[in-house]
């Protein structure tokens, strides 16, 4: 189950991602994704590069959201 999480959790932030510079966007840090990768992590990405964090992000750091509508 991990592993299709992820795969959904880095197709979402790979769409952000990929369209950053037609949104404008000057994403410079990581950013939540909405995909749990377990009860005290979730997914993560860190846009300046596109680096997808493997293990996700503990919950209680603080990082940033971005709203997204298909």
């Amino acid at each position: 189950m991990a592993g299709n999480s992820s795969a959904i959790a880095g197709q979402k932030n790979d769409a952000i991602y990929d369209q950053k510079n037609e949104i404008n966007a000057n994403l410079q840090s990581f950013y939540w994704s909405s995909t749990e990768f377990s009860e005290d992590r979730a997914w993560s990405k860190y846009f300046s590069d596109g680096y997808q964090n493997p293990y996700g992000s503990d919950k209680y750091v603080d990082l940033r959201c971005r709203c997204v509508r298909r």
